[in-house]
Parts: C-alpha cells; sequence; structure tokens
C-alpha cells in the first residue's frame, strides 16, 4: 500500500458520504442544481440518482481499487469541482453536497475539491489497491492504524465540507 492509495482511499470515502447524503435528503442538491441551471428540472429523483452514481464510485475505489475505478473518481471531483466552483461565484447558500448539512461553498472548499482532484487523477496514473488488497501482508495494528486514519482524516474533510461557511 502506498500513501496515494491511502489519500485515494480519503477522497473515495467523503464521495461516498456524499453520495449516500444525497441518496436520503436529495432536495438540498436538487435545489443546487436548480439554481446553476435554471433551465432545469431537476427534482429529487434526479439528485437521488446522482448520490447513488457518486456512492457506487467510493465504494468501488474502496473494495475493487484499479484504473476503471480510478478513472470514475477522477470524473466525479471534476464534477464536483466545477460545480463548487459555480456554486461560490453564484453565492449559493448551499451546494447540496452532505444533504442539508451541506455549508455555504466558500473557496476553500473549491481548495479541498482541486486537492481531491488531484489525489484522484494521480490514482488514474498509479491506480489505488482495494482496502482489502491494500491492507494484506501487514500487521493488524498497521491496519488498523491506517484505517483509523483513512477514516479520520474523511471524517475531517466531511466536518470542514459541512461546517465552513466562514468568510473566505
Amino acid at each position: 500500500m502506498s500513501a496515494l492509495d491511502a489519500l485515494t482511499w480519503v477522497v473515495a470515502a467523503v464521495l461516498l458520504a456524499a453520495g449516500v447524503s444525497k441518496l436520503l435528503a436529495p432536495e438540498p442538491a436538487a435545489r443546487a442544481i436548480r439554481a446553476l441551471v435554471p433551465s432545469s428540472a431537476v427534482g429529487p429523483g434526479a439528485a437521488r440518482a446522482l448520490g447513488g452514481v457518486e456512492a457506487v464510485v467510493g465504494l468501488a475505489v474502496l473494495v475493487i481499487g484499479g484504473r476503471a475505478a480510478a478513472v470514475a473518481l477522477a470524473a466525479a471531483y471534476l464534477g464536483v469541482t466545477v460545480t463548487s466552483v459555480a456554486a461560490v461565484r453564484r453565492g449559493l447558500p448551499s451546494c447540496g453536497c452532505f444533504g442539508e448539512r451541506s455549508a455555504r461553498p466558500t473557496w476553500l472548499h473549491v481548495a479541498v475539491n482541486v486537492m481531491s482532484l488531484a489525489i484522484a487523477v494521480a490514482g488514474v496514473a498509479q491506480p489505488p489497491l482495494g482496502v482489502g488488497d491494500g491492507l494484506r501482508g501487514g500487521s493488524a495494528i498497521g491496519a488498523f492504524t491506517t484505517c483509523a486514519l483513512v477514516a479520520a482524516a474523511a471524517v475531517g474533510v466531511v466536518a470542514l465540507e459541512t461546517t465552513w461557511s466562514g468568510t473566505d
């Protein structure tokens, strides 16, 4: 397992959390999409479908790994990054990424998404291992520590994305 594998797992876990959030509470994402694309008639069903795709991509990276999952992760983060820039420029009160808990998007959110995109793109060049393969062959303490650090980092990113709405 490489450091890039662990970082890729973090951004995959964050995408998985965003996807599950949209599955459980799709209306905030639907509102944000309608605000960004006024001619659209996006409803909760489309936002829920988007969340389903995000969840599947996040799970694929974590469980299977490989180049195809890395490409899907990079494509997802390209969309997230473009959307977050548009949401900040339009002054949206929420991007809906994490359901009702989504904070007002800021340039800090954009920076986090750009870093996540860079990690995902690096994963295309060096495809990530799935968590099971990545942790195989190491000690149980090492595997536990890696999982704990990945989980803590993902929770930290989600916390930032759902609470930070301070002045840019």
